[in-house]
């Protein structure tokens, strides 16, 4: 779906949506399309009348679609704990969903490269250089990375040299 392309989640949503209503797609599907959609243009709506014209960020948009995983995520626990599976089940189905809309992490090597070209390029070589690394990283990698997870790696990475 997202297959790594550097495309606004917005574009990406839309075009995901008019594919799904024309093609009368999986109905879980298409509901979970219009509520990113809506959710999407209602923190538009907020953020346009706090004199802000473009809409939301795709930082903001990635934001929405995770916090939208971790709900459905806790209602599986629930309702596996109680018994529902068949609720569970379609949570899950909605979590598959989001997840595929969600730029692709980085694996293990694909990281490990990484840091190490962001490292080069911003001339790192102490701890302290660890936030222009970061910077770096988030930039050229959004939402393909875990910041607390990368943090450890490019601190372990760096040299500690006393400032």
């Amino acid at each position: 779906m997202f297959g790594g392309h550097r495309r606004a989640m917005r574009e990406i949503i839309k075009r995901e949506l008019k594919s799904a209503v024309e093609l009368d797609s999986d109905p879980t599907r298409l509901s979970m399309l219009r509520l990113i959609n809506t959710a999407i243009s209602d923190k538009d709506k907020a953020v346009r009348g706090s004199g802000q014209t473009e809409g939301i960020s795709d930082d903001i948009i990635r934001d929405v679609i995770s916090t939208m995983i971790q709900q459905r995520e806790e209602s599986v626990t629930n309702y596996e704990e109680n018994g529902w599976l068949d609720l569970a089940a379609n949570e899950r189905q909605e979590i598959d969903i989001l997840t595929g809309l969600l730029p692709k992490p980085l694996s293990s090597e694909e990281l490990e490269l990484a840091v190490a070209k962001a490292i080069k390029v911003t001339g790192a070589s102490q701890i302290r250089h660890k936030g222009r690394v970061m910077r770096n990283l988030k930039t050229h990698y959004p939402g393909q990375i875990d910041p607390h997870k990368v943090g450890e790696q490019v601190e372990a990475r760096l040299f500690c040299h006393p400032d």
